[in-house]
């Protein structure tokens, strides 16, 4: 449970002088067994879980500053920084932190765990799952979930004011398990496969600050390492063609990506300067290749035995700023992004799921693209209430191997900002941009598609965007702020594919101080998706159509009482969040199949601390979530309800769930978050 965040909490409370903060200590208990609840937080069984935060400072008299920062400790989602620190000379600091994820725990599978998924002796293979007669007899529990452990160093030295490096790394760990499928021509099989892989990052660079001028030559780079880079399954169902008995597919291989920068800035004058970046960068990636096939009868020899992917990018950018007079600022920029695919073109004859080989070798295509952006913008106050502001934006993508070779796309937008007063403002912004791209054409080596088929973001489009932001105070002790968004993408020339898109969102805050410096506030917020796309399954002119509407909407209520009694602060807190998804489907003689998706979330929190003495403080804390879901793709499918999928059977599960958590805090020196 996560620590109360009106103040920092802790263990220990001997005073140190110039050391200050708070620690806690404490225990919390959850009601339920709830695996999902445990989602990032790792509350996800019933039971005791230890409590623990801290918060200290220790401050020198040379200006080195000490802080050691901890939450949720007793958890699965811990979290621990030290750093030291002397303003203007260095600064250290490194972190760690866990984070849980937990989806299903009520998953069932046949196959043995491990990067080779056997069947069990004596499985009875058959066409589909109603055959399968060691079905039930063998099923087996399993877990969907992982636990992702991170580590933060950072390091600044400056040895004089002109002078400055810098050095951040980076390390992430992942343990676990995720799902995903294996199939068999029209059979299919969900997998459990193993998480095991590793990432290390660096960034670092060396920075030059002259009088109107700064500088900066940096290096990023980042690893990724697995020690599971392919999944190896048995085939439960009958083999499709003689030897077909096992599958396999490769996983995220182990790749690295380096890059240099060189960016600066120039100030030609108090009101002009100019800025930009250069950077180059390389992706490589050479994993050992993976067997056509598995099948004995089929085997084939590899073109190369490995990967051998190497691509590089280039990134570069120019933006200048000018105040020419005081109501009016100009800006203009200008990027540029180049990937090329140095990768080597090889023929490859493909094995379709280890049973049926492709007629014909395909040629591996090398994907790249050229963006090129120009932006200018104005700025202008024409009074003191009153500014306006617009803009045009130009960017053209030239892609190698693509269904659409160049794409071309113009923006224009035009803001205007009102105060109405000392208590209101106002912001209106409305956009349209207009993309056009070059005739669609079919990618060599690549199976035919619909002639008329087109990928919403290589195709025309039309959009239009307004919005809204109004900032009210119509009272000294009442602030509401409300924002609101329409957007609309018009694809009318597209025959097949997305042909429209609509997004509407509204959000509303507000907070309310009463007298005792009691604090009401209150969120409320909607959100709207919808979608309309056309397909056609005689491969020809759009015979059906379908369209998604995804609605969201949220709410929560905060009330903040400082001084309950003379020694009790109380803060409560309610939440309720809805979502749905309408999928509906227009065909002729055909009605949609598919039921609407719904969650609904309530949340409520209570928050309570009671001073004992001057330093020690009694803290109390209580949540209850109350989640639902209905999804018709999982709710009700076992290992064996449909014949052609070996299904996990794992379900989203609703749950009710307390937490009360009791803890003892104290403070060492001032208090951090008054000062005092």
């Amino acid at each position: 449970m996560r620590a109360d965040d009106t103040t920092s909490t802790c263990i220990v409370c001997v005073d140190q002088g110039d050391l200050r903060g708070e620690m806690e200590l404490g225990a919390a208990w959850v009601s339920d067994d709830a695996f999902r609840f445990g989602h990032h937080s790792g509350l996800d069984e019933r039971g005791l879980y230890a409590v623990g935060a801290l918060t200290l400072e220790l401050a020198r008299d040379n200006g080195t500053l000490w802080q050691l920062r901890g939450t949720d400790l007793g958890l699965d989602s811990r979290s621990l920084a030290i750093s030291v620190s002397e303003p203007g000379r260095y600064g250290l600091q490194v972190a760690y932190s866990r984070t849980p994820s937990r989806l299903y725990d009520n998953g069932r599978t046949p196959f043995a765990s491990g990067s080779t998924l056997t069947l069990p002796s004596g499985w009875v293979s058959a066409v589909d799952t109603g055959g399968m007669d060691a079905l039930a007899v063998t099923l087996s529990p399993v877990e969907i979930r992982s636990d992702r452990d991170n580590l933060a160093i950072g390091f600044r030295f400056s040895p004089d004011t002109r002078w400055r490096y810098d050095l951040d790394y980076r390390y992430s760990e992942r343990d676990g398990a995720a799902l995903m499928s294996g199939s068999y021509l029209n059979r299919s099989t969900e997998l459990v496969r193993p998480l095991n892989d590793e990432m290390h990052s660096i960034d670092t660079g060396i920075s030059y600050a002259a009088e109107n001028w700064q500088a900066r030559l940096g290096y990023t780079g980042s690893f990724y390492t697995t020690s599971t880079p392919a999944l190896r399954w048995q085939n439960p169902y009958l083999p499709p063609t003689p030897g077909a008995d096992q599958g396999e597919l490769a996983l995220e291989p182990d790749n690295e990506f380096h890059q240099l920068m060189l960016s600066g800035q120039y100030g030609w004058s108090p009101t002009t300067r100019l800025s930009g970046s250069l950077a180059a960068g390389r992706m490589t990636q050479d994993e050992a290749l993976l067997a056509f096939t598995l099948n004995p009868g089929l085997a084939a020899t590899l073109p190369r035995t490995h990967a051998a992917v190497e691509v590089d990018t280039l990134h570069a950018d120019l933006r200048l700023t000018s105040r020419p007079v005081s109501a009016l600022r100009l800006g203009a920029t200008w990027v540029y992004d180049d990937r090329d695919n140095d990768t080597p073109v090889t023929a490859w004859s493909y094995v379709n799921t280890d049973a049926i080989p492709e007629p014909a070798a395909r040629e591996n295509p090398l994907y790249g693209y050229t963006r090129e952006r120009i932006e200018l913008t104005g700025d202008y106050r024409f009074a003191t209430r009153i500014s306006s502001a617009a803009g045009y934006g130009h960017e053209t993508v030239e892609r190698d191997q693509a269904e659409v070779r160049h794409t071309r796309e113009d923006e224009i937008w035009g803001q205007l900002r009102l105060a109405l007063g000392a208590a209101t403002d106002l912001r209106l912004r409305y956009t349209i941009a207009d993309r056009d791209v070059s005739d669609y054409q079919s990618v060599p080596g690549i199976p035919a598609e619909n002639p008329l088929l087109r990928k919403y973001n290589l195709a025309d489009r039309e959009q239009g965007v307004l919005e809204l932001a109004l900032d009210l105070r119509p009272r000294e002790n009442l602030d509401v702020v409300v924002s609101a968004e329409l957007r609309d993408d018009d694809y009318s020339d597209s025959l097949l594919g997305l042909q429209s898109a609509r997004h509407e969102a509204l959000n509303i805050d507000g907070s309310l101080v009463l007298p005792g410096s009691i604090v009401l506030g209150a969120t409320l917020g909607y959100e709207d998706i919808h979608s309309r796309q056309a397909g056609s399954q005689a491969f020809a002119a759009p015979d059906w159509s379908a369209s998604n509407d995804d609605e969201t909407r949220f709410a929560m209520l905060s009330l903040d009482l400082p001084a309950v009694l003379d020694r009790w602060r109380l803060r409560l807190s309610y939440t309720r969040a809805e979502t749905e998804g309408a999928i509906s489907i227009d065909q002729s003689g055909f009605v949609s199949p598919f039921p609407d998706l719904e969650t609904e979330l309530h949340r409520f929190e209570l928050h309570s601390r009671y001073q004992l003495r001057d330093r020690w403080s009694l803290l109390f804390r209580y949540a209850y979530e109350d989640y639902g879901v209905r999804d018709w793709s999982r709710d009700g499918v076992l290992p064996d309800t449909l014949p052609r999928v070996l299904a996990l059977g794992a379900m989203w599960q609703d749950y009710s769930v307390h937490v009360f958590s009791l803890s003892v805090s104290c403070q060492l020196g001032a208090d951090l978050t008054t000062g005092r």
